[in-house]
């Protein structure tokens, strides 16, 4: 499955990339929990502060990036948050709240996901690289 999603992912984010844009391909460890998929695109263009994920939950409904919004972003860290629907093999439907941190010094990145209307929350830990990809239809 991760294979089958990086390719995915490259498909997404192939094309020329844009100078302004800040992109972090993560890759996220066995142990995450829940909704936090093995692969995350997250960026954002530290001009307009425009931000952006894609996993393979935003490709179940869209070939593009999901808008985000940047949290955060100084000097030690950037913090994205989106929101995606989640359909299930039964097809029901949940709406999730996602939040990645990243650190800019070594890459380490948690991600957080919450089903609006449920107590649970799941998250997990993985390491992202700044890759120099465009992701269609944000830039």
């Amino acid at each position: 499955m991760p294979r089958i999603f990086l390719a995915t992912l490259f498909v997404v984010f192939a094309h020329s990339a844009s100078a302004q844009n800040v992109i972090y391909l993560c890759e996220m460890e066995r142990e995450a929990s829940g909704y936090i998929q093995p692969m995350i695109g997250i960026g954002y263009d530290p001009e307009s502060s425009e931000a952006f994920a894609f996993d393979a939950i935003i490709a179940q409904n869209s070939a593009t990036a999901k808008k985000a919004y940047l949290a955060e972003n100084s000097g030690k860290r950037v913090v994205i948050a989106w929101r995606a629907l989640f359909r299930n093999s039964w097809g029901q439907t949940a709406q999730l709240s996602f939040r990645a941190t990243i650190s800019k010094a070594n890459g380490s990145a948690q991600v957080s996901a919450k089903p609006s209307g449920y107590a649970d929350s799941f998250s997990g830990r993985g390491k992202c690289a700044v890759s120099d990809m465009e992701i269609p239809g944000i830039n």
